[in-house]
């Protein structure tokens, strides 16, 4: 390998590397204009601009998720009690009395008469 390929691909690198860097700035600025004009002509992205700069926005998110958090904290307890165990023992033994092969007969029904002409 010689100086003069060795330069060649040099350069190249070096030109490859300002391409890259060029283009991709001319790309996410332009996408960045593009989206920042069709979020400003949007009456929903200017209703969400306006939501998210709400100050009571942090407030009302951590009422929220304190809210879900005692309600899972309170299911848990609710299923984890004597009671549901009770309750979903009872199902479960339920569930397989009416899937099994032998069917218990609760009533009697009668026949229905069968209609000859």
């Amino acid at each position: 390998m010689d100086l003069e390929m060795l330069l060649n691909y040099i350069l190249q690198g070096i030109f490859l590397i300002v391409g890259i860097y060029i283009g991709e700035r001319v790309t996410m600025r332009g996408l960045e204009k593009r989206l920042t004009r069709m979020f400003n002509k949007s009456k929903t992205g200017q209703r969400l601009l306006t939501l998210i700069n709400n100050p009571s926005l942090e407030k009302d998110v951590n009422a929220l998720l304190k809210n879900a958090a005692g309600f899972f904290e309170e299911a848990r307890v609710l299923v984890s009690s004597p009671e549901a165990k009770n309750f979903f023992a009872n199902a479960t033994e339920l569930l397989k009395q009416f899937s099994s092969e032998e069917t218990p007969k609760m009533l009697e029904m009668p026949e229905k008469p069968s209609k000859t002409p």
